[in-house]
């Protein structure tokens, strides 16, 4: 394993659990820190309060640790219910302390960590004297948004740099960065109305310096000189993309100095009419459009996006450096043409670039260039690992929303980018995916499994064929009974290249149902029980490994959860077992077990409670159904048993996954998909990797 200890910096927005607009401005305020995996947008971790019921702030080093990350900034989403002593409960004296703590633990001049506080509505303004809150309770919904990430950003760009932020109040702190301006001057309007000075007006009111030509470069200085000095010290150029702007040898110029020099650069788009030709450069580059409707809050915004583009170079580099080795380009952004062109002619190079990895459409371009070069991100030189494995292997991944992502600070967003950067990791590394149930759904909703999935098969197959000279391995779909009579012609033909579809056993039943029916009734609910079982055991015998993320404790169609009884069946059989525990769920449930901690998610008082026909159960029945079978019954008692006992002689022995017993506590509670993958890979090579 490489040494990858911490992530360069964690963000925690900390808000009162009973109050409905924090969570939502968090939840929002989160999107613009983590985009989705594929994008290659800015993917920071940021964590939510964790919510134990007690409407109470996380405790300090358990539910709140500074030093899981290099750096930690925790940002408090001040409202009314957050200082509020009126209606019960009354947890204001609670988080006014905490806010006091917080303080004095991240002093600037001992700490790495920081801390500030955010006012969502005036109230906010409350939470304590000693602490520094700024204002993001004025305007629309967006500006405040802009507002808040902007101070985030500002304070995350210091940390990364190790710089000390001023103790301050926090709208007088100066953003560590300078803004230049790439514009036409042929696009400056008499009248200002032009995007330029609409950016220049709202700049001018925010903690943001900017380097503009004419304010710059005096009468009688070397033009050329202060242009490429000025990209140099600026850190972000904001390009204002115009019909004129390819046509200016100096607007050309300022792009590809920029990209040579590894400055930053976004685009505004503001095309009228079009141009007769786009000019090449300005490719590779994150964009945002110029509507030109409420140019104000455009023009704030704009600058609020560039500053997390210097953000997300920041947090790139940091993130790249901890996978790089002797001799490696180390970039910032993908790699393009140019970036060939002025690196250091190495004989065989190799050029480390942050994830998404560039499509194999883009790599062969690169790699015809370049021949000799290796073009690696952290995800594929983590996937390299695999390639002394013996065959090809077949993980089965169990994974379901969980019922207590809350609890952890967690959200189904994370939980849904998580797991897919997740399983990319394992796809690029060769290995096949095993997934029980149906692959089918509304294709419509962004957070459907099966869409997300094959959508990564589509993407990066390609790349596959490149750096491993296989394309990606087809999902296995181990499809129960009855949901196989819901499988249509069409369906399987959609999953063509991209699953392959395997039916599981059908119970032998009398009178035997020959078309699909939903666990309405006891008698139903049993025979989809054995019907999941079935598939359970078809699907442990076949895959050489498991991956559980999540599970939900209530509203499965059997009578005990289906992610319990696969991790079961997997110690139950010695199979190497990994389990992800940060996001709740069954998962964490069994890691629990597995160091004799009960919990009532699987205890017999909860199931009689939360599970359709457990208490009238016909054991015997089922016992029957099961034997007709040759599978005997295992009831939920009896399984935690076999856990226990199991975990007799350690927790690592039981999981057998070829990790020690603290590689395993890295794994349950690790949330960087990063090390996640490295450390299932790392134990699949040791159970399956060629021995020398």
């Amino acid at each position: 394993m490489s040494k990858i200890q911490k992530s360069p910096l964690h963000i925690h927005l900390l808000f009162h659990p009973q109050s409905t607009e924090a969570r939502k401005f968090a939840e929002d305020l989160m999107q613009r820190f983590v985009e989705p995996p594929a994008s290659g947008g800015l993917r920071m971790p940021v964590f939510f309060t964790p919510d134990q019921g007690d409407h109470l702030p996380p405790k300090m080093g358990e539910q709140l640790d500074l030093e899981a990350a290099e750096h930690t900034l925790v940002v408090l989403l001040a409202d009314w219910d957050m200082i509020q002593e009126v209606e019960s409960p009354n947890t204001a004296k609670d988080w006014k302390i905490f806010a006091q703590h917080l303080g004095e633990q991240v002093t600037l001049e001992h700490s790495p960590h920081h801390s500030f506080g955010i006012a969502i509505d005036r109230d906010g303004f409350g939470i304590t004297e000693q602490y520094h809150v700024v204002s993001a309770y004025k305007g629309t919904w967006e500006q405040r948004l802009d507002e808040a990430s902007l101070h985030i950003a500002i304070r995350a760009i210091q940390m990364l740099r190790g710089e000390q932020i001023p103790d301050e109040a926090p709208e007088k702190i100066k953003a560590p960065i300078c803004l230049f301006l790439s514009h036409a001057k042929a696009d400056l309007d008499e009248d200002k109305q032009d995007p330029v000075r609409y950016f220049i007006g709202e700049h001018n009111e925010l903690p943001v310096e900017r380097w503009f030509d004419s304010e710059k470069i005096g009468s009688g200085e070397n033009f050329a000189e202060k242009i490429t000095n000025g990209i140099i010290e600026s850190n972000v150029v904001v390009a204002f993309l115009t019909d004129t702007y390819a046509s200016r040898p100096w607007c050309r110029r300022e792009i590809i100095d920029a990209k040579k020099k590894g400055v930053p650069i976004l685009v505004l788009d503001a095309l009228d009419k079009g141009e007769p030709r786009n000019f090449p450069y300005l490719g590779n580059l994150p964009t945002v459009h110029w509507q030109g409707q409420d140019k104000k809050q455009e023009a704030r915004m704009l600058v609020d996006r560039a500053v997390r583009e210097s953000l997300r170079f920041s947090y790139n580099r940091a993130v790249t450096q901890r996978f790089s080795q002797n001799g490696d380009h180390v970039l910032a952004c993908a790699p393009e043409a140019l970036t060939l062109t002025h690196t250091i002619q190495d004989e065989s190079p190799c050029f480390l670039y942050p994830d998404p990895p560039l499509s194999g459409e883009e790599l062969s371009v690169l790699q015809a260039l370049r021949p000799q070069a290796k073009f690696l991100t952290p995800l594929t030189r983590i996937a390299q690992s695999t390639q002394q494995i013996n065959g090809s292997k077949t993980i089965g991944v169990s994974i379901s929303e969980s019922d207590d992502l809350q609890r952890y600070g967690l959200s189904e967003t994370h939980q849904q980018t998580l797991t897919d950067e997740i399983h990319l990791y394992l796809l690029l590394a060769g290995l096949r995916i095993g997934y029980g149930g149906r692959l089918k759904g509304d294709m419509s909703k962004a957070n459907n499994f099966t869409l997300r999935l094959f959508e990564l098969i589509r993407s990066y197959s390609d790349l596959a064929k490149i750096t491993s000279g296989n394309a990606l391995e087809p999902i296995i779909n181990f499809a129960p009974w009855p949901l196989t009579h819901l499988y249509t012609t069409e369906d399987k033909k959609s999953l063509h290249k991209k699953a392959q579809y395997l039916p599981c056993p059908s119970p032998k039943l009398v009178p035997l149902e020959t078309q699909f029916f939903p666990p309405n009734t006891p008698e139903r609910r049993f025979a989809w029980t054995l019907g999941l079982s079935l598939m359970r055991k078809k699907m442990t015998d076949e895959v050489d490994a498991r991956l559980v993320i999540g599970g939900k404790s209530t509203g499965f169609s059997g009578i005990y959860p289906g992610v319990f009884e696969e991790a079961w069946m997997s110690i139950k059989n010695k199979q190497p077992i990994y389990l992800v525990g940060a996001f709740g769920g069954i998962s964490r449930t069994v890691i629990d077990h597995l160091y004799g901690q009960s919990r009532k998610a699987l205890s017999t008082d909860f199931a009689k409670q939360h599970i359709s026909d457990y208490e009238n159960s016909d054991y015997e029945r089922i016992v029957d159904m099961f034997a007709e079978h040759k599978m005997p019954f295992i009831s939920l008692e009896e399984m935690l048993n076999d856990l226990q006992q199991a975990a007799k002689d350690g927790v690592a022995k039981a999981l057998n996954n070829g990790l020690n017993e603290e590689e395993n506590q890295r794994l349950f509670y690790s949330t960087d998909p990063a090390i996640i993958a490295e450390l299932v890979l790392t134990g699949i090579n040791r159970c399956y990797g060629q021995r020398g």
